[in-house]
């Protein structure tokens, strides 16, 4: 069974992307303002995906309901690879997926080439785009806001953003088979068997909220975007809260659902080209593969954990002082206590004017305190002002 996760019955075993090194094409960066592309697409390609990209981003700024600045500084990853037949070879049926995290925020774009593959990028990006503007994001919103999202497009020849569009037929049909209610819908744990309706369902609840609960949603935002607990605002941003399973009812039977529209004119971003390290590269495509061994049922596992952990020894061999790639290889491999603490070693000595390397070091697991201590001295010298503690854990600057 878990050689059928890396193979494809129709074209035998597919190929995970590999580096230069190791006989693969060579990779690419792509810096944009908001989304760094690292690719092993011909340039060509390359600076056109994240070109895309970039405007679908700018076209989501437009459609999101209220104008956050970003919670964070730091830029999403865009990881994407050059073909259909190495998509496979990550996952066969994954196409997209946005895992982030305190450390990485990526975008994995598996085969953004036909109608569902586009719809499944912008969705995975409309997650990118909430979670560099909220906090503490509930599952419902998370998905019902992404959805929302994902309608937003441009036309260069209009220049104008359309965006809230929806199929009315198949919001009607959908209506008229398994319907869970707002409970369920807003419930911090979604059935793995219901979640594409739930996630749709979801989408229609934002909708709805966007249309005829505008104040209220923007309240709730704005306290997200504000770092509040998201479960003291919800009753004080939603009063209308009881009526939404009647309201849902008649909602979903609309003849056609409201869109908005914003004339502006978007224009791809100046992009930098560069060539990441094959040590970056292998700790980002270890990072997809211990996003892809969480989402996959347990008894399918093994063959993303051996391949991350494979990707981690081979970065780690390559430039044992990479900051990304020890901080992702001690918080996912086992590894023995002087190791760990070898390598955090080696990257504040590798970079001692950086702030990161010390939090780093003072996060190592098993570190002796005096130690830990002084790590947190430093990084608190070093670190610029106005990060919060969440930014400086396990330091603050107390």
């Amino acid at each position: 069974m878990a050689v059928a996760l890396i193979c494809v019955a129709s074209s035998g075993c597919a190929s995970f992307p590999t580096t230069r090194a190791e006989g693969g094409k060579p990779w690419l960066l792509v810096e944009g303002p908001h989304i760094n592309l690292l690719s092993n697409q011909d340039e060509e390609d390359a600076r056109e995906e994240a070109a895309q990209l970039e405007l679908w981003w700018q076209a989501m700024a437009q459609a999101f309901p209220i104008a956050a600045p970003a919670a964070s500084p730091a830029k999403v990853t865009a990881l994407a690879v050059r073909s259909r037949w190495q998509a496979n070879g990550v996952h066969p049926s994954i196409k997209g997926v946005f895992m982030g995290t305190s450390s990485a925020q990526l975008l994995y774009v598996g085969d953004p080439g036909d109608d569902e593959g586009e719809k499944i990028t912008r969705h995975e990006l409309g997650h990118a785009f909430i979670h560099a503007r909220l906090r503490n994001v509930p599952r419902w919103l998370d998905e019902g806001l992404a959805k929302y999202l994902e309608t937003a497009s441009y036309d260069p020849a209009a220049g104008s953003v359309t965006w809230g569009g929806l199929h009315a037929n198949t919001v009607r049909e959908m209506a008229f088979g398994s319907r869970p209610g707002v409970s369920a819908i807003t419930s911090d744990e979604w059935s793995a068997g219901l979640y594409g309706l739930l996630t749709f369902r979801a989408g229609i609840l934002v909708h709805m909220l966007v249309n005829q609960h505008e104040a209220e949603l923007d309240c709730y935002l704005a306290a997200l975007s504000s770092g509040a607990p998201r479960q003291d605002t919800f009753a004080g941003c939603f009063p209308s809260a009881p009526k939404w399973n009647f309201e849902m009812d008649d909602y979903e039977l609309n003849m056609e659902f409201s869109t908005r529209s914003s004339t502006v004119m978007l224009n791809v971003p100046p992009l930098s080209l560069s060539s990441p390290s094959d040590a970056q590269v292998h700790t980002w495509l270890a990072v997809l593969d211990v996003g892809l061994s969480r989402m996959v049922e347990k008894q399918f596992r093994s063959p993303y954990v051996d391949r991350y952990r494979g990707s981690l020894e081979r970065a780690l061999a390559l430039d044992p002082t990479d900051p990304f790639a020890v901080a992702t290889a001690v918080s996912e491999l086992e590894l023995e206590p002087a190791r760990r603490s070898e390598l955090t070693l080696g990257v504040v000595r590798a970079y001692p004017s950086d702030w990161r390397a010390w939090r780093l070091r003072a996060a190592t697991p098993g570190l002796a305190r005096p130690e830990a201590e002084r790590a947190c001295q430093e990084m608190s010298k070093l670190a610029p002002e106005g990060l919060d503690d969440t930014e400086l854990s396990p330091c603050s600057r107390d």
